[in-house]
């Protein structure tokens, strides 16, 4: 049952992982009732399971549900690095990055070559220097990288995250042989193709960026477990459809073949995660462009339905727009000044100065 259950989360089958689990864990919850007692061996089967289960209610965003799991963990073994580790990503996933350093470093304390624990205190530096632009941080999360490295030199998921934490501090060369070893190690891993995709990007070298895109959308096109909501496919979509803005602007020639693929692209995006707020504004954006271009009112119109049909799709509330981060506010108000309606213009503008100074205190 364990084993079905961590074969359901590769799948990213969350409900039937979660299921998978709690079998395990309401078979030695009725066995300790029955005869108050287990064995060891019961008791870290019981234990692994119910790490796994607060894992996945993670995945599912059910944060609270998570931390319980974590927390009965350590009423039974306060010494459990595992828990502590995971307790660590809960508060990672909840913006409380000192928190999570700080449950990382215990779980490090009891076992101090514990991979998962140095990768995931990387991430929540990484996080961390993201949320506060902290270049510091990026580098604390480069040590831990390399530390990981140290123990596991072959781990494709770290060698990612350093490519990631490199392209931060604009260590391209660096990010990009990161990259290339995974790619080498295992040719088809889509992160790498993606992520070296978008350090190429980064430097403006938009086809080639393309090029890579495409490649990780036919290995991961090509999988078995590929479904049509896929939320790793939609980031590679988003990224695709960025190149092909991006190109509008160096390329004329080719200026009607990279507009519809652009929007192809975003279409993709959506189709497989709606929930993603950017990537409805990177492809109001693209309209807007054409607009500036061309003059048109039509193209405004378009960009402001691309931006209302998150509304549709209940992603924030539809009164206050306060769950819109500041980018999505501010090219509303943008839409709306093309439009000529200053009044709505204003009202966004002032909305997305508030959304932004909202964040820098968080």
């Amino acid at each position: 049952m364990n084993k079905k259950g961590v074969a359901h989360c590769q799948l990213n089958e969350h409900n039937e992982a979660f299921d998978s689990f709690n079998k395990i864990i309401e078979t030695f919850t009725a066995t300790f009732d029955s005869c108050n007692k287990i064995t060891d061996i019961e008791s870290r089967k019981y234990i692994d399971a119910l790490n796994k289960k607060g894992y996945v209610l993670l995945d599912m965003k059910k944060y609270d549900e998570a931390l319980k799991c974590f927390d009965k963990i350590l009423e039974i073994d306060p010494q459990n690095a595992e828990a502590l580790d995971s307790k660590g990503l809960y508060y990672c996933k909840n913006g409380d990055f000192d928190n999570s350093i700080r449950y990382h470093n215990k779980s490090l304390q009891i076992k101090p070559r514990y991979v998962n624990a140095l990768n995931n205190k990387g991430l929540a530096h990484y996080y961390q220097g993201k949320a506060e632009h902290n270049k510091d941080k990026y580098k604390e999360a480069i040590k831990c990288y390399e530390d990981t490295l140290n123990i596991d030199k072959k781990n494709l998921d770290v060698l990612n995250n350093l490519g990631n934490a490199f392209l931060k501090l604009d260590w391209y060369d660096e990010a990009l042989k990161c990259f290339d070893k995974v790619i080498t190690l295992n040719p088809q891993n889509v992160d790498a193709w993606n992520n070296r995709g978008h350090a190429l990007a980064t430097i403006e070298k938009f086809e080639q960026a393309i090029n890579y895109y495409d490649k990780a959308l036919e290995i991961h096109l090509s999988r078995f477990d590929y479904t049509e909501t896929d939320q790793t496919i939609a980031k590679i979509w988003n990224n695709r459809g960025n190149a092909y803005t991006n190109l509008l602007q160096y390329d004329r020639a080719e200026n009607g073949k990279n507009y519809e693929e652009a929007k192809k692209s975003y279409e993709n995006a959506i189709k497989n995660d709606d929930k993603i707020i950017t990537y409805y504004n990177n492809y109001a954006l693209l309209y807007i462009n054409e607009g500036n271009l061309f003059g048109k009112e039509r193209f405004y119109q378009n960009a402001k339905a691309i931006l209302d049909r998150s509304h549709d799709n209940k992603k924030c509330d539809s009164e206050t727009l306060d769950t819109y981060d500041a980018e999505t506010l501010d090219t509303y108000g943008v839409i709306y000044f093309h439009l000529e309606d200053y009044e709505n213009a204003l009202e966004y503008f002032n909305k997305a100065n508030k959304q932004d100074n909202k964040s820098k205190m968080i």
